[in-house]
């Protein structure tokens, strides 16, 4: 645990041991970050570099205790929903070794980067050679670019999130790296999932700040082509972004807290304003009470927006007891561990035992909103 980026522990039997915690905080719903097998090398702790779709990684448990999660924590009223990515694997899933078929993963004579130009995806004016690269391009060397324009790769993908809906009773999917993958093929992959389970809430993220960009992906939408999404929610980045410059901003007339109601005033252009997911934070950003300068006012208006606006709130742990990262942005720390996991933890969240006045404090005010 010395090492910042590298594998702590914890599993899902200790999950299934905190349900209580999240029952008492009023958490609706438990999305994890990927716990499929990612039997990778240094700095794959994450779990996005998957290299088995069927199987939990044995050093989180097995697809019964998975299972077992799914179960203990309906009878409390908390679904589970699932960290799903279909743009690439690990590169040492089984696959890179005999490809089931040459255009199995988009290959390139030398390694090539996406782009990250998602604005080629709706761009009239975009040059083919933007629109390949974003798509076909790789994230990073140990992620290989999965090819779903492949018929057979495709089927596969898509009967492999139906398998996991229907085997955990999912409440939904969170799918990573939304707009990177083909662009038919996450239609027709949203659209079998909800032909066969019509109540079923899919997340895309698409981290844009722009709404017309956003919105673009929500099913139901006007568009300036002929594609149909099927995509029943999205990111709301706009909003965290607008609601930090608004308050770290100057006061007075037309000041930065305009921003907020800049970024409210969009929601015409979704066909579904309050099925979009709005957050505070998440697992790729500062946290907030860092974005915030840890100032405690701050924090609390803050929550009571997200807490009461339209949207699907996301609330990333560790947020209810001020969890920070000063003078870094170095993924593993914004990642740190919740105290209290560990056997010798001087803090212990889930019971209140080694928190500040004021971190106790915060988690009560969270535990009030979300009831």
């Amino acid at each position: 645990r010395e090492f910042i980026g590298g594998r702590h522990g914890g599993d899902l039997a200790g999950i299934i041991e905190s349900l209580d915690y999240f029952e008492k905080m009023g958490i609706s719903s438990l999305w994890l970050n990927p716990v499929l097998e990612n039997n990778m090398e240094t700095y794959s702790y994450h779990g996005y570099a998957m290299t088995d779709l069927y199987n939990v990684d044995p050093r989180y448990g097995t697809n019964e205790q998975y299972k077992e999660l799914a179960d203990k924590a309906k009878e409390k009223g908390i679904g589970i929903i699932m960290d799903q990515v279909a743009n690439h694997i690990g590169s040492l899933h089984p696959w890179m070794s005999d490809l089931p078929s040459e255009d199995w993963v988009n290959q390139w004579p030398e390694f090539t980067q996406t782009n990250h130009m998602k604005v080629s995806r709706f761009d009239p004016h975009a040059a083919e050679v933007d629109r390949k690269q974003f798509t076909d391009g790789w994230f990073v060397e140990t992620m290989p670019d999965l090819n779903q324009r492949n018929e057979k790769l495709a089927r596969y993908l898509i009967q492999n999130s139906i398998w996991w809906v229907e085997y955990l009773g999912l409440h939904g999917i969170r799918m990573d790296t939304w707009s990177y993958p083909d662009k038919q093929f996450l239609a027709d992959w949203t659209k079998a999932i909800l032909d066969e389970y019509p109540n079923f809430n899919i997340v895309g993220e698409e981290w844009v700040s722009d709404p017309s960009l956003i919105s673009y992906w929500q099913a139901g939408t006007n568009k300036m082509d002929d594609y149909t999404s099927y995509l029943p929610s999205v990111m709301d980045f706009l909003l965290q972004s607008a609601l930090i410059e608004g308050l770290n901003g100057e006061s007075g007339w037309r000041s930065s807290m305009t921003k907020i109601y800049e970024s409210l005033a969009n929601d015409y252009m979704y066909s579904d304003v309050n099925n979009i997911m709005i957050f505070p934070d998440n697992h790729d950003m500062s946290r907030i009470y860092t974005q915030l300068n840890e100032d405690f006012d701050k924090w609390k208006m803050a929550m009571t927006l997200f807490f009461t606006t339209r949207g699907t709130l996301q609330f990333y742990y560790g947020t209810e007891i001020l969890m920070s990262n000063p003078g870094t942005e170095d993924h593993g720390v914004i990642r740190s561990d919740f105290p209290g996991g560990w056997e010798g933890d001087a803090v212990n969240a889930f019971t209140g035992e080694g928190l500040t006045a004021q971190q106790k404090e915060a988690q009560e005010y969270i535990r009030t909103l979300a009831h």
